[in-house]
């Protein structure tokens, strides 16, 4: 498990801040909401206060998602609504957690989505181009 943690922190080292990330609205959400300084709290605390500021305001709505149970909600997935952002923890917790994770990056209902190694965010704003980054929160 060590070993995937680091080959996976030394895969996403090129874009921890930002580096090769081309969209602007990735790169400015990777460099001042996920990988932003905090100031107490765990680096997930963190996150979710900066997210949910970032959501109040933009007018998104906010859901967070523990992924530990492994179950993708696709029953919620059909609810959701481009203005919709999706918080997921513990994506990489066990193999049926990453699995729900991947499963939630490959849905056609999701665009960009932010693999922040503790935690996962989804967007739903299928106007973005769809693709998976990975950062090193």
């Amino acid at each position: 498990m060590l070993i995937k943690k680091l080959l996976r922190y030394v895969r996403a080292l090129g874009h921890s801040r930002g580096f090769g990330i081309q969209s602007p609205f990735v790169y400015r959400m990777v460099t001042e909401v996920v990988c932003a300084e905090g100031s107490t709290g765990s680096k997930t605390e963190q996150l979710r206060e900066r997210l949910s500021a970032y959501c109040a305001k933009n007018g998104c709505r906010l859901s967070e998602w523990d992924m530990c149970d492994g179950q993708l909600r696709r029953d919620v997935l059909g609810d959701m609504c481009s203005r919709d952002v999706v918080l997921c923890y513990n994506i990489y917790n066990n193999v049926s957690a990453l699995s729900s994770w991947q499963a939630l990056v490959a849905d056609p209902r999701t665009g960009v989505t932010i693999d922040a190694g503790l935690a996962g965010v989804a967007f739903f704003d299928l106007k973005m181009y769809k693709r998976n980054y990975l950062v090193n929160l």
